[in-house]
């Protein structure tokens, strides 16, 4: 039910709010009204120990103020205090009033060595003692709460613990969708919007991109809808008409997209399904041992990138990617001396591709000195096309 209320609250006046503050919505939602908060004279004890000159002590200070209670002991342990000392004057101050303690203590604490303080209460003074650590304002303020209104040790222990648990599940990261998203913006989300989505939806992989239309007018509002977005989606640019950097996200002016060598560097950046690390750790087993397969696949990415660049060549990055894996393991058939097959009409085909031909065997000529091998004319006229094959047409967009 807070969890509704924050989201209306959100959406009517177009703000976030925080996971603490919707804790405290819980709370005084689960509050019994019927409840007698009379000060029982025996109840829990609530210490709070935690590192610090005064952090204990102004969390228990606010928590009081909340509450309208003057319950509650605090314990600042400066880093200069060692752990002994700090126990020490616990142990003196519990037994100095020890009638106080009847009921047992709720010892909420930040980290490390006061954690263990909770049995040593309870073994030198036989003091049943809970301990909750990774205390926060909110669990403080709960603790103290339950403790006023004469609940038992047990109780306070064991629903303090269950709302930590679900405050952990609330700030658990959110499995976010396999798809990447791109986001198109513009002014009003239509118009130039729709046209950018057509041409981004022609050159990337729509089974691994989502592309999202939004607009971008009103600056609080879009930042407001990425920050909603960005918890369940993985957000790799914006496509807009308006500069817009916000939250590390690329930003691709919109004109870009209308430029085939921008298109590329678009397409790069993006990357592909697989990474090239992936891809190494992948197949290197399936190579000759000679090979060094991390460096044939740096190799032929740059020759790829090169041959796409000087072609003009817009491809999408999966079909970059089987020529990758056809280009490597070519070149290990190559060196190991098994036969390839041959290109029907080779000669026809060199000749009427000839420019494109001739540009990508200079760029294989890099991987052929690496490797001491040598493509044929064959090889080749499958590389180019396969490229001619990929290509991908703007249709009637002016690049």
């Amino acid at each position: 039910m807070a969890i509704e209320l924050s989201n209306r609250i959100e959406e009517a006046y177009n703000i976030l709010i925080p996971l603490d503050e919707i804790g405290f919505i819980t709370m005084f939602l689960t509050m019994d009204n019927q409840e007698v908060k009379k000060i029982d004279e025996r109840q829990v004890a609530v210490l709070v120990v935690m590192h610090g000159k005064s952090t204990a002590s102004s969390m228990l200070e606010t928590v009081q103020d909340l509450l309208g209670t003057t319950n509650g002991i605090a314990f600042n342990m400066p880093l200069t205090l060692d752990t002994e000392a700090m126990y020490g004057q616990i142990k003196n101050y519990i037994q100095a009033r020890r009638e106080t303690f009847s009921e047992g203590i709720i010892l909420l604490t930040d980290m490390g060595s006061p954690n263990n303080f909770g049995n040593l209460i309870f073994h030198e003074m036989e003091i049943r003692t809970r301990v909750i650590s990774m205390a926060s304002t909110m669990l403080v303020l709960e603790s103290l709460r339950l403790a006023t209104l004469g609940r038992s040790l047990e109780e306070i222990y064991t629903s303090v613990i269950s709302m930590f648990q679900n405050m952990v599940r609330l700030e658990e990261p959110t499995q976010k969708d396999e798809k990447k998203v791109i986001i198109v913006a513009c002014f009003t989300g239509e118009g130039v919007s729709k046209r950018l989505n057509e041409v981004v939806s022609q050159i990337v992989n729509l089974e691994e991109f989502e592309i999202i239309q939004m607009q971008s007018l009103e600056r609080e509002s879009f930042k407001h809808r990425i920050d909603q977005l960005i918890t369940h989606k993985d957000i790799v640019a914006i496509v807009g008409t308006m500069e817009i950097h916000y939250q590390k996200i690329p930003f691709i002016p919109a004109m870009n997209l209308f430029k085939r060598n921008k298109i590329l560097e678009f397409q790069d950046l993006l990357g592909s399904t697989i990474s090239l690390p992936e891809m190494v750790d992948s197949l290197t087993k399936d190579f000759s041992p000679e090979i060094d397969v991390k460096t044939l696949f740096l190799l032929i990415d740059d020759v790829l990138k090169g041959i796409r660049k000087e072609q003009e060549l817009i491809i999408e990055n999966t079909a970059v990617q089987a020529l990758s894996v056809h280009l490597a393991f070519l070149v290990d058939k190559i060196k190991k001396g098994e036969e390839r097959p041959a290109f029907e009409n080779v000669k026809y085909f060199h000749q009427l591709h000839q420019l494109r031909f001739n540009q990508t065997a200079v760029k294989l000529t890099v991987i052929e000195k690496q490797f001491g091998i040598r493509f044929t004319e064959d090889d080749i006229a499958y590389i180019v096309k396969t490229l001619e094959d990929n290509r991908v047409e703007l249709g009637s967009h002016s690049v």
